[in-house]
């Protein structure tokens, strides 16, 4: 289907379904269950000032409040969601809104960390289900809420397929409220960028226990970099139904991204002697014919049904198929190459036809309240299954063509020298199923309520299998514990610390590195974490501090070959002091954000000739403050600072230097006519800084070059 059928497909959808709301409201209710009271508007369990949600998913235990959970946990509201939506980068740009959290994208990635830890959109949840998303661009205009737990937790989380050692990102689809809603956003950004934004819901049936809520989106054109041009379409259906004995979400979508000339990252040579400064933050060095496309479907299933008084049986469920159907693009785990000082770059060009990939995962359980004296317990025990495959092609130098290196391509001062990418031609046809990963899993939880103390246990099992298909596979069995201690002693104060870990099933190397098709073993990751959360007037602030410990991976190159080996190799220690900040601080000022403290270091390495050497690309300080001004119920005017500050890479050979950087934004409500319009403007990076990102996760470290200054219009309309 061509771009053009896809759109009018997506048109048409949204219409019929329109239609069939009004068709809907009209016709017999034949419903016999009755429905309790349903709330599902953004902002019923808001904080003061609406950027922050006071509840949260606590794993397999389900909802609960954020002052009753003992770990660092942020849960962005609709609000933060459509404020900070840059199309480039839409979820980083909201979960930077924590100090937790540091953006690392660029290009086609939505690369970022949690706590200094390395983690892409394969780590991410969607109701629950986790696997649905990949390491490209992921949309929020579906989202409803973004949960963000900082740390290892898969004692009470269950089976995950692409463990985040630093923490895991939950994002909870729209459902249809109350109140109908039929809303359109024009937007404008970066130099030509322009779409729209659909929002339709509304609910049916007797007691309205039935809801249907679609977003979709068409944006496409000219980013703010030079000569990089984007294309995202996606539309998202979520239907849910309620009675009084049960609750059941379905939700499916389809995700068509495109990025053409997508600029890349660097690293720094063997002959490199100083760090160098940024280069102009509007240059791109992609080579003209570069173009990486992909789509994605996905679909979760979410059944609660009540068994008993106080015992829930549940199910959650989600399918999910990536397809990169053209990759023609620099090799990320090996960028262009700054070979001396004065900035000149070797170039790198890739092609291969791309590759996909399917996800599966199924978990069922139980969960309910049982009473024992004077102690409550809210247990709850499930068992999941997660697997995954992987393709390759059938063709002609096994899928991917010889990399060809460009010698002085460019210029990170000057732009590249020759624009146009080698020939490269591969000949495949069809692909082959080379890789699987399969878990088997159970999970125990009982948070137990004794006067003013909570107590959580948690622990998680599983059996995990990796295959490459033609060699040798790795299996592993593992428990990963989490248990903690909250204690209140009045509303406004919890204190807390808590133990948490998680289990990486071996993985199959890919083929950017020479050992392609081997197995990495298994790894874990621990936590500790202590903390006190208060909330003072209609502020909430917290502050932790915690020690992680991961079982780490080292990039090294060999001699004569030119791809590098991806081994276990030592851990990782990182230790930080956190704190946060949100909620309002008058009748019209808003704060959100915090800053954080992390020191990251190598130990245990094989040689020791790195231990005590900090992690790349990890920076020691973070921040991240929003003020929002409401002067009246009409208009809004924020402002972001955003500090990251000097991270080390190469091994301390090199000090990537600290960053402030600016956004600004005002909106205004209105009325077009009787139509209600809420009318944006925000500018990202306002003063236009150059400056590097520093990317922890690859081999000595990466650098890509931040984002420049972007204006980012919009008009949003409810029908």
């Amino acid at each position: 289907m061509n771009g053009k059928k896809k759109i009018l497909a997506m048109a048409v959808l949204c219409a019929v379904a329109s239609v069939g709301f009004v068709a809907t409201a009209d016709a017999e209710e034949t419903m016999t269950h009755d429905l309790d009271e349903v709330i599902v508007e953004a902002d019923r369990d808001s904080l003061p000032g609406g950027y922050i949600i006071s509840k949260s998913k606590n794993g397999i235990l389900g909802e609960g409040s954020i002052m009753n959970i003992p770990f660092t946990k942020t849960s962005f509201s609709n609000k933060t969601i459509e404020k900070f939506n840059d199309p480039t980068a839409p979820l980083t740009s909201v979960l930077i809104n924590t100090p937790s959290v540091r953006s690392s994208s660029y290009g086609l990635y939505n690369d970022f960390s949690i706590r200094g830890i390395h983690t892409t959109g394969y780590a991410l949840y969607v109701n629950g289900v986790p696997g649905m998303f990949t390491q490209s661009t992921i949309p929020t205009n579906f989202a409803e809420r973004i949960e963000v737990n900082a740390g290892p937790n898969m004692g009470i989380e269950g089976t995950t397929l692409n463990e985040s050692a630093g923490g895991m990102v939950n994002m909870v689809s729209k459902k249809a409220a109350d109140e109908p809603i039929n809303r359109i956003t024009q937007i404008f950004s970066g130099k030509s960028t322009y779409g729209q934004i659909i929002d339709i819901g509304q609910r049916f049936g007797k007691n309205k226990s039935w809801g249907l809520r679609i977003n979709a989106e068409n944006i496409s054109g000219n980013t703010s970099v030079d000569d990089e041009e984007l294309t995202n379409r996606d539309i998202f259906i979520n239907l849910d139904h309620r009675d009084e004995n049960s609750s059941s979400n379905l939700f499916a979508g389809y995700r068509q991204s495109k990025i053409k000339n997508p600029r890349g990252a660097f690293q720094l040579g063997n002959d490199v002697t100083q760090m160098p400064s940024a280069p102009k933050n509007t240059l791109n060095y992609g080579y003209d014919g570069q173009e990486a496309a992909l789509d994605t479907w996905m679909v979760t299933l979410n059944h609660e049904q009540k068994i008993g008084k106080e015992v829930v049986a549940f199910f959650n469920g989600g399918y999910s198929r990536y397809d990169l159907y053209k990759n023609i693009t620099w090799r990320a785990v090996d960028p262009y190459i700054i070979t001396d000082n004065d900035g000149t770059f070797t170039a790198h060009s890739d092609r291969d036809g791309g590759f996909p990939m399917d996800s599966y995962y199924l978990q069922t359980g139980l969960k309910g309240k049982l009473t024992t004296g004077a102690l409550t317990h809210n247990l709850a025990g499930t068992v999941d299954r997660m697997w995954k495959y992987g393709y390759s092609q059938y063709s002609n130098g096994g899928g991917r063509t010889s990399m060809v290196d460009t010698p002085n391509a460019g210029n990170i001062y000057e732009g590249r020298y020759d624009g146009k990418i080698p020939a490269l031609d591969i000949n495949h046809n069809g692909f082959y199923r080379s890789s699987r990963t399969n878990y088997w899993g159970w999970t125990l939880a009982d948070n137990i309520e004794i006067g003013k103390a909570n107590l959580l246990l948690g622990l998680h099992g599983h059996h995990a299998e990796t295959l490459s298909y033609g060699k040798s596979g790795v299996k592993a069995d593992a428990t990963s514990p989490t248990y903690g201690i909250m204690y209140k002693p009045t509303d406004k104060l919890s204190l807390y610390t808590s133990h948490s870990e998680s289990f990486s099933a071996g993985s199959v190397i890919g083929k950017d590195y020479a050992n392609e098709g081997s197995i990495l073993d298994p790894a874990k990751t621990k936590q500790n974490e202590i903390g006190i959360k208060y909330k003072m007037g209609q502020l909430l602030t917290s502050l932790s501090a915690f020690e992680i410990t991961k079982e780490s991976q080292k990039v090294q190159y060999q001699s004569g070959i030119a791809k590098p080996f991806l081994t276990n190799n030592g851990e990782n220690e990182y230790k930080g002091i956190e704190f946060s900040i949100n909620g309002k601080v008058s009748d019209k000022w808003t704060l959100m954000g915090g800053l954080m403290y992390l020191n990251a270091e190598q130990k245990k390495t094989k040689t020791g000739n790195l231990d005590g050497i900090a992690v790349n690309g990890v920076a020691k300080w973070n921040a991240v403050l929003t003020a929002e001004y409401t002067p009246d119920t009409k208009t809004s005017v924020w402002g972001r600072g955003i500090y990251t500050g000097t991270a080390k890479i190469n091994n301390e050979k090199f000090t990537v230097p600290s960053s402030l950087v600016f956004d600004l934004g005002i909106s205004h409500k209105a009325k077009l006519g009787t139509t209600p319009i809420t009318i944006s403007a925000t500018c990202y990076n306002v003063l236009n800084k150059d400056y590097w990102i520093p990317q922890g996760g690859y081999s000595n470290g990466n650098i890509a070059i931040g984002t420049p200054r972007t204006f980012m219009l919009s008009a949003q309309f409810d029908l």
